[in-house]
């Protein structure tokens, strides 16, 4: 799968978050999108780890496939 080759590139340092709070949050990100087999990015999966650890409440969006991530609160 695509995200292992991901995962491969962080480990080994060859891509890096621009934020230090994705970098500590990139494997739960990752597990994210594999979780949802792809029908989310990583941008989307960010905002499900975040109202997750409840950094973040509900979020306005008419991004339909946010309602795959179990729990997700979404508004729109």
């Amino acid at each position: 799968m695509a995200t292992s080759v991901v995962r491969r590139w962080h480990e080994a340092g060859q891509i890096a978050p621009v934020s230090g709070d994705v970098g500590r949050r990139f494997g739960a990100i990752m597990d994210v999108v594999e979780a949802s087999a792809g029908a989310l990015n990583f941008n989307d999966a960010l905002l499900v780890v975040l109202q997750r650890e409840g950094a973040i409440g509900d979020v306005a969006s008419f991004d339909r496939a946010l309602d795959t991530a179990e729990g997700f609160r979404r508004l729109g």
